[in-house]
């Protein structure tokens, strides 16, 4: 929910378009990746056995976490505040960042595309 905070804080925007909202969602599921292919390239580095990625390390947290994002977005249940609508956008807007109270304010939707791997829009990464 931060990182969408803070994607509308940037943007002057009241709403967005479903494909607007659909391009930030493949932007958070991928905000990581160049991270996480060098990650990969470093533990194969040339050898003939690939060293694993810590699960517990930063890198292999966020490898999980892509997973699990990509898998959901894939499956058209991908939870995102609905920014189509100007109240959620104005609500996320105001949020104060841990006021568990303010959260009733922000609906959310499933958003996903089950083609978006053929379509080029999103790179499949494994946990490895």
């Amino acid at each position: 929910m931060h990182w969408f905070q803070k994607a509308v804080w940037m943007d002057a925007k009241d709403a967005y378009t479903r494909q607007e909202l659909d391009d930030l969602a493949l932007e958070y599921i991928c905000r990581n990746d160049e991270e996480l292919m060098e990650a990969k390239a470093a533990a194969f580095n040339g050898s003939t056995t690939i060293k694993r990625i810590a699960p517990t390390s930063q890198v292999g947290i966020n490898l999980a976490n892509r997973v699990h994002d990509q898998e959901q977005y894939t499956n058209v249940a991908f939870k995102v505040p609905d920014l189509t609508n100007a109240k959620v956008v104005r609500s996320l807007k105001d949020w104060k960042t841990g006021n568990v109270d303010q959260m009733q304010n922000i609906k959310t939707i499933l958003l996903g595309n089950k083609d978006a791997v053929q379509e080029g829009k999103l790179i499949l990464m494994e946990n490895s």
